[in-house]
């Protein structure tokens, strides 16, 4: 199954590499890593993870303090938001609803 990152989304994921990459280049490839994990799992099981907002779904990272926002379609998941989850928890829903 097709994987879309919308753009912001997509800003988001780059800000945090940016961010971690600051910190260390070691840091920002785990991110990655965690990252792809994270969409991988999602395209093996896109149903599996809870519900939370207008048939968005909500699939955390294993070691980051991250989580993706998307939705499951016939032929693609569409990712809305590259979360930090001490962020306020419902700032995505604005695009949820475009």
């Amino acid at each position: 199954m097709r994987v879309v990152l919308e753009r912001f989304a997509l800003q988001e994921l780059l800000d945090a590499v940016n961010y971690y990459s600051i910190l260390s280049t070691k840091t920002a490839n785990k991110f990655v890593s965690d990252f792809e994990h994270a969409v991988s799992l999602i395209k093996e099981h896109p149903l599996a993870f809870p519900e939370r907002f207008n048939g968005f779904r909500k699939c955390f990272f294993k070691k980051f303090n991250y989580a993706l926002i998307y939705k499951a379609e016939i032929t693609q998941i569409v990712i809305v938001a590259v979360m930090h989850n001490g962020r306020e928890p419902n700032y995505w829903h604005k695009r949820a609803e475009q």
